[in-house]
């Protein structure tokens, strides 16, 4: 039996479709929009379960942080702080020294 839901922790490819995401607002305006986006896979890691029982069922919902390379630019228009962010090791460096975060085997 295989399950469809990660583990917190796990890292794996996501895919970002806004057409599908907002077909429901049935807004052509909007729908536009999501078109001209260019999307593609990214890497992410699945931090936290929205609900203490999310493994134990087919699908859940989990909040995903996206893996970049390297450490990213603080933004303050965007409200973004290089500090926000974790290394993964054995990636040891950050501006606040923060414990990086190790991942699970697959």
């Amino acid at each position: 039996m295989s399950l469809a839901a990660p583990l917190p922790g796990a890292y794996l490819v996501i895919r970002l479709d806004p057409v599908v995401s907002l077909e429901r607002l049935d807004d052509p305006i909007v729908r536009q929009q999501c078109l001209d986006m260019k999307c593609g896979k990214y890497v992410a890691c699945a931090t936290k379960a929205r609900s203490t029982l999310a493994t134990f069922f087919r699908y859940c919902a989990f909040t995903f942080d996206l893996v970049v390379d390297g450490l990213p630019p603080s933004a303050p228009d965007k409200f973004f702080h290089e500090s926000m962010t974790v290394p993964i090791l054995p990636n040891i460096s950050h501006p606040t020294e923060r414990r990086p975060a190790r991942a699970i085997y697959p």
